[in-house]
């Protein structure tokens, strides 16, 4: 195997995780994905554990940001709303 495939291999391996992980699945049917509003959500996932509101920098400029918790299977993600429209999820340290 060249060097050049075994790169290709190996910077791709790195890249699944940020492509695959587009959307928090709130329940067995239930799917909140990035461009749903605050409404969506809480329709599809119910009420967050805890929300947060803070201001931060946001693709070169500041923006008010409202951070929903929600835990689920032990694992505890973030959404991250923009002007009301999900633009983030992560997944939060505990």
């Amino acid at each position: 195997m060249s060097k050049q495939v075994f790169a290709v291999i190996l910077i791709s391996i790195f890249m699944i995780p940020s492509i695959s992980f587009a959307g928090y699945r709130c329940s067995s049917t239930n799917l909140a994905s990035e461009r749903d509003t605050r409404e969506e959500v809480r329709s599809d996932c119910g009420d967050p554990v805890r929300v947060y509101h803070d201001v931060v920098r946001y693709r070169g400029h500041w923006e008010n940001r409202e951070r929903w918790i929600y835990e689920r299977n032990g694992r505890v993600n973030g959404l991250d709303f923009y002007d009301g429209v999900l633009r983030e999820i992560s997944r939060v340290k505990r």
